[in-house]
């Protein structure tokens, strides 16, 4: 089973993390100077006195073209990971749900759910009163649950 990356996956992740660190430190910078030379002054020279609280002062950078320029690029970058991740994944998802399935060997529910595959028992959701839409009926077949 593969469980680490393809070249071509580790290099693409490689790129995300130094487009990351690229955004956060120095293009992230750009914000401060954004904020001392344009978002600040225009806000006190429109309201009469500085922002009272950060949701103020994040509505004001939002209308900042480097800010809002910056803010998309981190996006895409985050989405980027999320899925060059989540590929990887489900790539992988069957031989990690059997190696998964390996290691839980003995417990409790792997061992009905392979009782139940073997037809040896089976199963019904049920409702419970203090937790609505939880819980497990296990019985022999054709048994009323």
């Amino acid at each position: 089973m593969e469980t680490h990356g393809r070249p071509a996956e580790v290099a693409r992740f490689n790129f995300l993390a130094n487009l990351n660190r690229h955004l956060s430190g120095v293009l992230g910078a750009g914000n401060r100077l954004a904020w001392e030379t344009r978002v600040l002054p225009a806000f006190v020279a429109a309201e009469g006195r500085p922002p009272r609280d950060r949701f103020e002062v994040r509505r004001a950078m939002n209308r900042d073209p480097y800010h809002r320029f910056w803010s998309a690029l981190r996006r895409n970058s985050m989405e980027m990971r999320q899925q060059n991740g989540r590929s990887m994944v489900l790539r992988q998802a069957a031989a990690l749900a059997a190696r998964a399935e390996a290691l839980n060997a003995g417990q409790v529910y792997v061992v009905l759910n392979r009782l139940e595959k073997a037809d040896l028992v089976t199963s019904e959701r049920v409702g419970q009163a203090d937790r609505p839409g939880l819980g497990d009926r296990v019985g022999l077949p054709g048994a009323l649950l």
